[in-house]
């Protein structure tokens, strides 16, 4: 080959390079392709997880969720003041609601309800069910359970009461229980909270539910008692000590009254000082010095006195505080009696639990809808992971890109069980024993020969278009089924009134000579060898007059066709050309060889949608573009 030629086919291929660079973003057909071929196999996942569904909510045991609702006080204002915003009070109140319902989930309040539902008559069932929540039922006793527990109390006695640990650990496990299965949340914005309790009996579940309800309700009661009795308590000691004080500042009034001398007190004397002789020097005498006390320092000391001591006003002043003091605590002292004689509270069941009628889970509908679309999803995911694993051809585009040729039909009658991930392969070994040749004829009216008739409408458009009335069919590879497309085309060409020759030169493999043809009495071999005629060995096909037949004996092997022989073929092609108005040439696969290609005009390529592998398709692309040979386009068949 020339070094230009090789030159054009190197810049054809980064033509097609960067033309399938372009190409490779998803398409809505190969979206299409892709569900077209792997529906089956997602279908048959969504199937097994509607029967694994079914199967759940037919053997799943029936739990029961019983609602009632709860109104908490709080300690937040009517309305928002001065200071507190509407959203400021909603914030404030978050805080104080998710406090209650803690409390509402916690152990006193459910070793309450526990206890309430022991103590009565609906609340046994519940007791029993919580007592041991993970343990399997069992059924009644039996002779031989109650055989046993008489033996038992014969040799043994009455077994042991309960120790305190265990009855610790028994409430444990009810508390425990209860918990895993009570929800608790707020209905929106409001101070209302909604209790549900999920349990395979609805009456134990309306029952656990109610006496929660009740046991908060009970334990805020009891809570502002116990505050109340508190607060008398200090108020008490209080009171008392009160008392005390106020009956002490009483006796200091009383006493100080009664020490109180309402005489007129004498005048002191003239000082000198008074009398301005104040400039005489006095008197001394020798016991001056020396006295120590005397009058004028008495009456002084006794002045100082008198204004440290407290006055009449003070200790009555006193005495009045104290009397209410007094009394402001007795009126306190009343008040908490009051509360812990009637105690209290805004908190109350508003919609009380009803045993449910229908079961919460499992839901039977949502869980088969459930279950088929995860089954959808899974298959889906599986067909994905299928398909970045797999290296055949995925879509029509993709198979145009990689051949650098127009699609020019599709033929898909694989059925849908040939399709599935497991047995798929058994129904199509077991659909592939029978000839799919001249099909068009057998049933003219199915889907089949539809895709047939429009196939063949396509290869003779082109055919016009790049005047090659000589067409050769070959296969990527010897699973497809080449010789089927070939019959069929050049059948669909005969009964629209053309003239046509089939001419059959596949070699080794189950060909139309077997089938149509057993019979010869000379075939291509001697046309081309021994020099036969080619009028003797064509003959006429049984079921349309307008077709002929040119076939090549079935004991031929794969190195039957020799560069010499092809040339011989060709010229015999050419000799019958302008005796027929069509000639199609049953080429052998590409795996075979490339060189019965150059005997016809132009080449037509049969792949097969997830079974041709991409680098079968470059591979012949490439040779076909260096041996410069026609291609006319390609089509997709899927026989069964």
């Amino acid at each position: 080959m020339r070094f230009n030629d090789l030159r054009g086919v190197q810049s054809v291929s980064i033509q097609d390079d960067e033309r399938r660079q372009n190409d490779e973003l998803l398409s809505i057909a190969d979206v299409i392709s892709f569900f077209k071929h792997f529906w089956p196999s997602i279908a048959s996942t969504a199937a097994v997880c509607l029967i694994l569904g079914l199967l759940y909510v037919l053997t799943a045991t029936p739990t029961y969720t019983a609602v009632a609702q709860l109104l908490i006080e709080t300690n937040q204002p009517a309305g928002p003041t001065i200071t507190t915003t509407p959203e400021a009070a909603v914030a404030l109140d978050t805080p104080q609601i998710e406090s209650q319902i803690a409390v509402l989930n916690s152990e006193q309040i459910i070793e309450r309800a526990v206890k309430a539902l022991d103590a009565s008559t609906d609340g046994k069932a519940a007791k029993d069910k919580t007592a041991a929540p993970n343990a399997a039922e069992k059924p009644a006793t039996s002779p031989a359970a109650g055989q046993r527990g008489w033996l038992s109390h014969l040799f043994f006695g009455n077994p042991p009461p309960e120790t305190q640990a265990e009855e610790a650990k028994k409430m444990r496990q009810q508390v425990n229980a209860i918990q895993d299965n009570l929800s608790i949340k707020r209905v929106g914005l409001s101070y209302v909270l909604e209790l549900s309790y999920r349990d395979t009996n609805p009456k134990v579940a309306a029952a656990v539910v109610n006496a929660l309800g009740d046991a908060y309700v009970q334990d805020k009661i009891d809570g502002r008692t116990e505050a109340a009795r508190r607060s008398s308590l200090w108020l008490e000691a209080r009171i008392e000590e009160i008392r005390r004080l106020m009956n002490e500042a009483a006796l200091d009034v009383q006493e100080f009254k009664a020490r109180r001398d309402y005489r007129l007190a004498d005048r002191p004397a003239p000082s000198d000082r008074d009398l301005g002789l104040d400039f005489l020097p006095k008197p001394t005498t020798p016991d001056t010095g020396t006295k120590k006390d005397s009058p004028t320092s008495n009456d002084d000391r006794r002045l100082a006195n008198a204004s440290e001591a407290p006055t009449l006003e003070e200790l009555d002043s006193r005495a009045l505080t104290y009397r209410k003091i007094y009394e402001s605590y007795l009126q306190a002292y009343t008040d908490t009696v009051q509360r812990q004689s009637f105690p209290g509270t805004a908190s109350r069941v508003i919609s009380r639990a009803e045993p449910p009628k229908r079961q919460s889970s499992p839901k039977r509908g949502l869980t088969l809808v459930a279950s088929i679309v995860f089954g959808s999803f899974l298959g889906i995911g599986i067909a994905l992971v299928r398909t970045a694993l797999d290296e055949t051809v995925r879509s029509s585009n993709q198979l145009m890109r990689k051949i650098g040729a127009p699609l020019l039909g599709e033929i898909e009658d694989t059925p849908y069980l040939a399709r599935l991930p497991l047995i798929g392969k058994a129904f199509r070994r077991r659909e592939r024993q029978g000839s799919n040749a001249f099909i068009a004829l057998r049933q003219p009216h199915s889907p089949i020969a539809r895709q047939i008739v429009m196939t063949a409408a396509e290869i003779n458009g082109a055919a016009h278009q790049n005047a090659t009335p000589v067409i050769g069919i070959l296969g990527i590879t010897k699973n497809v089924d080449d010789a089927a497309v070939c019959s069929n085309i050049a059948l669909v060409n005969a009964l629209a009134g053309k003239k046509t020759l089939l001419v059959e030169a596949a070699t080794g493999r189950l060909n139309l000579t077997t089938s149509y043809a057993p019979d010869l009495h000379f075939d291509l071999k001697d046309v081309i060898d021994a020099g036969v005629t080619p009028a003797d060995a064509v003959v006429q096909y049984s079921g349309e007059r307008a077709l002929s037949l040119l076939f090549l004996g079935n004991s031929e092997t794969d190195s039957f066709w020799t560069p010499e022989r092809i040339d011989k073929l060709r010229a015999t092609i050419n000799e019958l050309r302008g005796q027929y108005d069509s000639i199609f040439v049953h080429l052998p696969p590409a795996s075979v060889g490339d060189l019965t290609t150059r005997a016809v005009d132009g080449a037509l390529v049969v792949s097969e949608l997830w079974g041709t592998k991409v680098s079968e398709l470059e591979e012949v692309a490439s040779r076909m573009r260096i041996a410069e040979q026609p291609l006319l386009g390609i089509v997709t068949a899927n026989f069964s």
